[in-house]
């Protein structure tokens, strides 16, 4: 901002603040940097007396920082049912908020929640001061029931000897070994009499007998 005057019959001239660390000429100007709104009153001075003359330079308020805010997911793919959590966090904001909502509350400035999505959604956060705004948004894919987030597609077991899958497996979760439902959970024996397998709870069962004998008793009809 520069500041101009004139003057004349005069010997003096003032200005209040002051525009100058040496005595300013009858006629001039300065350049000011205000750094809020100030009236500079310019007083002449001679012989004849005195005259002033003022001015306002108006500084407006300097706006907020813009607000920014990030989001993130504790995972991006999840089970149907499985919980998520989102952190957020934000700088130069008054207020955030999700959409779709993730509380009943007021959200804190920084800080996480949990969901539970019912399908894949994506979970946009908006930062607010003033009349500015911030986004950031964040995927949560929700798998269809059956299906895995694992990048196995093949998984090859090999089994020792005298064992089966279900001897070794059959309890693990999700394996569907030992299912007492399954129609092959009830056999007969030669017999006649119903098995059904059991889990191996001990290291010190037996092992099978692998002489001739034994092998040719155990052949159906032998």
């Amino acid at each position: 901002m520069v500041l101009t005057w004139k003057s004349s019959n005069a010997e003096s001239v003032t200005i209040t603040p002051s525009v100058s660390t040496t005595a300013l000429p009858l006629s001039g100007s300065a350049t000011v940097k205000p750094a809020k709104t100030t009236t500079y009153q310019m007083t002449a001075s001679g012989t004849g007396g005195s005259a002033s003359a003022s001015v306002t330079v108006s500084v407006a308020a300097a706006p907020p920082p813009a607000p920014s805010v990030t989001l993130s997911a504790s995972q991006s793919t999840v089970a149907s049912g499985g919980t998520v959590t989102l952190t957020w966090t934000s700088s130069n904001a008054t207020s955030v908020s999700i959409d779709p909502a993730v509380g009943t509350t007021t959200l804190p400035l920084n800080g996480s929640a949990p969901v539970i999505p019912g399908a894949t959604t994506t979970y946009t956060i908006t930062a607010t001061q003033g009349s500015q705004t911030a986004k950031a948004s964040v995927i949560v894919t929700v798998l269809a029931t059956g299906t895995t987030a694992s990048p196995i597609n093949h998984l090859i077991v090999v089994i020792l000897q005298n064992h089966s899958f279900d001897n070794l497996f059959g309890t693990y979760p999700g394996a569907m070994g030992l299912d007492p439902n399954a129609p092959s959970y009830k056999q007969a024996d030669a017999s006649g009499t119903i098995v059904s397998p059991s889990l191996l709870t001990s290291l010190t069962t037996a092992d099978l007998n692998h002489d001739q004998v034994s092998y040719t008793a155990a052949y159906d009809g032998g």
